[in-house]
């Protein structure tokens, strides 16, 4: 989501990533419908599109958050080419 300034997973995902979600730092995150959504930051490495990077992830505290992979340290080191809507290529 070019539009997200963090990646965000929920729960049920963070807790195969990390041992224990609650240590992460604590903050309250908007911009996914009307309410603020309390997550946890963890620094994690993630493999997109056949890069590897460490990055900084906002773990859900809910199963029913979206994953959204944010800009920081994520879609930045991509190029992103939308083909109307129907695929996306990162490069």
């Amino acid at each position: 989501d070019t539009g997200a300034d963090i990646t965000l997973l929920p729960k049920d995902i963070g807790e195969i990533l990390v041992d224990n979600v609650t240590t992460g730092e604590q903050a309250l995150i908007k911009g996914l419908g009307p309410n603020e959504l309390k997550v946890f930051v963890h620094t994690i490495k993630l493999r997109v599109a056949g890069k590897e990077f460490e990055t900084k992830v906002a773990i859900a505290d809910s199963d029913e958050a979206p994953a959204v992979l944010g800009r920081f340290e994520a879609l930045d080191f991509f190029t992103a080419e939308f083909a109307k809507g129907k695929e996306l290529i990162l490069e």
